[in-house]
């Protein structure tokens, strides 16, 4: 079953989206050439339907851009399921609670009445059990369906500290997810501990350049620190805080064995170049390891950063962006 799905991965990854047909979408300065390179690709079903209403503008392309994102995100999820169905639940965690996270935010900004809701996509539940999302109106409801439908990451969500503060309420989920929910979970093999691994050392330096521009206190620091098994430690964390940026990289460098270029880097420069670097060591596990986790592993990077960039070239061309500018900002590395 492992062998049939990597065969579909890599059908589809051959109508994926590379940066070098990018530059030229945002060249062209013209959404319908971005649309029509949609259309050719992996996102044809999604971009035939904004075709067939006539309206190509910067709204329609990103809800294309986002629809097909997630209807492949729901393939993937149900071919990882064939292929791991011990361990699904851990490999597709944190898809998970990315839409967790995003619906939470949805019932607690302030927004119009008959604003349309995010809709819930889950990638563990079985199919059907996410029926009805949208008529939920709170956190509390929203914890109280995750419940009801047996779902493992219900937990996570803390109602009242979401209406109180959401940016520590998401904290607070980050620190439950690889403390209660992923690391007694783990059973997907020593190959995806690394992975797992990775993300928490990359939530962690994220957080620590987010706090630079507005530093709390020690004490207030270690809420912005998720403990775990990962290699960046409280004191790696505090000088990521403090340190200039300059000394940065270097620190990352050796804790995430990455190759992050020794000139001064602003934090967003930083984490876009931590995404390229891991997303080319997963590449290199996938051709290594040919037949393993990292296959999945490497194609959901993959695939989020194509949805990223994207997302991207829709803002760059609609900006009227030069493409020269433009080809920095993308995650992924180029290919013609």
């Amino acid at each position: 079953m492992i062998d049939y799905a990597i065969a579909r991965l890599a059908a589809l990854k051959s109508g994926f989206i590379r940066q070098g047909p990018l530059e030229c979408a945002i060249e062209s300065r013209d959404q319908r050439t971005l649309l029509s390179l949609l259309s050719d690709s992996v996102f044809k079903e999604e971009a035939d339907a904004v075709f067939s209403g006539g309206c190509a503008n910067v709204t329609t392309i990103l809800k294309c851009i986002h629809q097909g994102h997630q209807r492949l995100r729901l393939f993937v999820a149900n071919l990882i399921k064939i292929a791991f169905p011990e361990t699904f639940d851990v490999i597709l965690g944190r898809w998970e609670m990315e839409e967790i996270k995003a619906v939470m935010r949805s019932l607690t900004s302030k927004r119009e009445a008959n604003e349309e809701r995010f809709p819930f996509t889950s990638f563990i539940l079985e199919a059907g059990k996410g029926d009805g999302w949208t008529s939920l109106k709170s956190v509390s409801e929203f914890k109280a369906a995750l419940v009801k439908a047996q779902h493992p990451m219900a937990f996570l969500l803390n109602p009242a500290q979401c209406l109180r503060d959401r940016v520590h309420a998401e904290l607070e989920m980050e620190r439950n997810y690889y403390q209660e929910y992923l690391f007694k979970k783990m059973g997907a093999g020593n190959l995806a501990e690394k992975y797992f691994t990775n993300q928490l050392d990359t939530a962690n330096i994220r957080n620590a350049l987010l706090i630079r521009e507005n530093l709390p206190d020690d004490d207030q620091m270690k809420d912005f620190f998720i403990q775990g098994s990962g290699r960046v430690s409280f004191s790696d964390f505090q000088r990521l805080v403090k340190e200039p940026m300059s000394e940065v990289a270097t620190i990352i460098n050796a804790k995430l064995q990455l190759h992050l270029p020794p000139e001064e880097l602003s934090p967003s420069q930083c984490s876009r170049e931590i995404t390229r670097g891991l997303l080319n060591h997963y590449r290199m596990n996938a051709i290594i390891e040919a037949g393993s986790i990292w296959n999945f592993l490497f194609f959901m990077e993959d695939l989020d950063t194509m949805a990223a960039d994207l997302k991207l070239a829709t803002y760059f061309g609609a900006a009227r962006t030069p493409y020269q500018y433009a080809t920095h900002h993308f995650l992924g590395v180029k290919v013609a």
